[in-house]
């Protein structure tokens, strides 16, 4: 049997989630001009920074891809001296052309080293998110890796004391 608090609790729980309260979403089809909800639609959401992510991935791969044709591929070129684009092998009369896959190949593993090398390596160095494993803590509720200080699981959002720092996790 459940008593009145505990009932509050539940619901309390079933308005807010890890990304806030329900009453803080935007809800579309309450009768509201067409007009205003797609201005809260284009507003509201994570249209904007959705958008905002996708222009600067486009810059940054414009970068990468410059550094990498302007740099690394002379390189290459001085080492190996060759053109992959004219490589190829007919049967049948039907020509396969594998030099292009090879020249997008080799640029896809040099962008991706520069990416990681460049962009993922110090940013997990000197700004990165990454809690320490030994930081961590199961979840009394759902067992998923959560922080140790955190007072909010992430996976089920379920509320949990935090660990005090210096204290040892049992």
């Amino acid at each position: 049997m459940t008593t009145p608090t505990q009932e509050n609790d539940v619901e309390q729980q079933q308005e807010t989630s890890c990304f806030g309260s329900k009453k803080d979403k935007v809800q579309y089809g309450t009768g509201k001009s067409i007009i205003v909800e797609f201005r809260d639609f284009i507003f509201g959401g994570n249209l904007i920074r959705i958008a905002v992510a996708f222009v600067l991935a486009l810059s940054i791969e414009r970068l990468v891809t410059s550094f990498v044709s302007s740099f690394v591929t002379p390189i290459l070129g001085v080492i190996g001296d060759t053109n992959f684009e004219d490589l190829k092998f007919t049967i049948r009369q039907s020509n396969f052309v594998y030099g292009l896959f090879l020249d997008a190949l080799i640029s896809f593993i040099i962008i991706a080293l520069v990416l990681f090398f460049c962009l993922i390596l110090p940013t997990q160095r000197y700004g990165g998110r990454c809690v320490p494993a030994w930081i961590m803590r199961k979840c009394p509720y759902c067992f998923q890796d959560m922080p140790a200080i955190g007072t909010k699981c992430p996976s089920c959002c379920s509320s949990v004391e935090a660990v005090p720092i210096g204290q040892k996790m049992t």
